[in-house]
């Protein structure tokens, strides 16, 4: 009776654990359930400081100081400035300025013009033949030996380029006048 009994219950056992181990076929899924409240909105972060404006990929030297080390004579002087973005490929298209600060005044000069002195005139050339840069020649014009008030850096000569690449020369920028030396100055945002 006992080995019928322990019969029973393994025979039991493995009934149970076989039902219990088959699945029969899925039901459908249930209602989908409604959806949560949303959370509330975090605060806004602080603003940031605005930005200065863009040169527009206006290439330009802080003020230079005259040093007429490339030629340096009584009535002609002419010193070198290395412009690396200077070259035979954007010449062709760019603007390229020049600006002159003399001693006494406190207004800028486009050139070639003769600043404030009405017998020394003042031009630059672009030289990238022999290097990348420019060229800017002092000249008396009516014979004088240039003086230190005339070329010299202690007495406040000193010298600016702009580039201004044809694609911004052509666009919004175009009415500009580039004698103006402050407005070219405002146009593109230039730091003094």
């Amino acid at each position: 009776m006992k080995l019928l009994r322990n019969h029973t219950l393994l025979l039991i056992s493995t009934l149970l654990l076989g039902l219990t181990a088959c699945k029969g076929p899925q039901g459908d899924p249930g209602p989908k359930g409604d959806t949560g409240a949303t959370g509330q909105t975090g605060a806004a972060g602080q603003t940031g400081a605005t930005g200065a404006t863009g040169t527009a990929n206006v290439i330009y030297s802080d003020w230079i100081n005259a040093d007429w080390s490339l030629y340096d004579r009584p009535q002609l002087k002419q010193m070198k400035i290395i412009v690396p973005a200077i070259n035979s490929t954007s010449i062709a298209k760019d603007a390229v300025l020049m600006y002159c600060k003399q001693f006494g005044t406190s207004s800028v000069y486009p050139l070639p013009s003769f600043g404030r002195w009405g017998n020394v005139w003042y031009s630059f050339e672009i030289a990238n033949f022999t290097f990348n840069g420019l060229i800017v020649e002092v000249k008396s014009t009516d014979g004088h030996v240039l003086d230190e008030y005339e070329t010299t850096a202690l007495r406040g000569n000193r010298f600016r380029y702009v580039i201004i690449p044809g694609s911004i020369r052509a666009g919004r920028k175009a009415a500009v006048d580039y004698s103006n030396y402050e407005e070219v100055k405002k146009a593109y945002n230039l730091p003094d």
